[in-house]
């Protein structure tokens, strides 16, 4: 059974999982490592052990997730994908996904960050995803919906999105949603 507890301190209280129950292990690694872990209030890829860990899928490692499960001296591990943050006294918070994160030349890339600053600074409704990319593994491009008659100058917004969150988050292309000959994206609940 999970505990659930708030953290008090300077800052606002956050809410944690909790910490591992009995027979499991938990801790937090660099990302797709096989068990480097990352100091305790530093974000990392959460990985958990022991006995509720499966040995494989159903359908054998061979046909999927096998990418996931990894063995060392403290036995079996599967990488979760969550990011987490492992507080001081052993409580575990989620705060993203990786798979959610475009990675670019090694570094992580949020696309909700730049979703963000292209809805509040340009009004402009956005999905960024990534491609893949020989070079740098994947970039990422930004799909927006703008209102009726809106105009958008492309270079400003490369330019406001490079000066607040860094050159390798400027997508690759921004292409509006119309030239695709749709109204509008698919979207899922997520």
């Amino acid at each position: 059974m999970h505990r659930f507890s708030l953290l008090t301190s300077t800052i606002p209280p956050v809410t944690t999982s909790g910490t591992a129950i009995p027979t499991s292990k938990l801790r937090i690694c660099i990302p797709n490592s096989n068990g480097k872990l990352v100091p305790r209030g530093t974000p990392g890829e959460l990985h958990c052990g022991g006995l509720p860990i499966i040995k494989e899928y159903w359908l054998g490692a061979e046909k999927r997730g096998h990418e996931a499960f990894y063995d060392d001296e403290e036995g079996r591990w599967i990488r979760t994908g969550d990011r987490a943050v492992m507080e001081g006294n052993g409580e575990v918070r989620i705060v993203g996904r990786y798979k959610d994160m475009i990675i670019r030349g090694g570094e992580n890339i949020s696309p909700s960050a730049i979703e963000s600053i292209l809805l509040s600074r340009f009004d402009l409704t956005a999905e960024v995803v990534a491609l893949p990319d020989g070079i740098a593994g994947e970039i990422p491009i930004a799909v927006v919906k703008k209102k009726k008659g809106q105009q958008v100058d492309v270079f400003k917004v490369r330019e406001l999105l490079a000066k607040e969150l860094g050159t390798s988050w400027v997508p690759e292309e921004i292409v509006d949603v119309e030239s695709l000959g749709i109204d509008d994206y698919p979207r899922a609940t997520s």
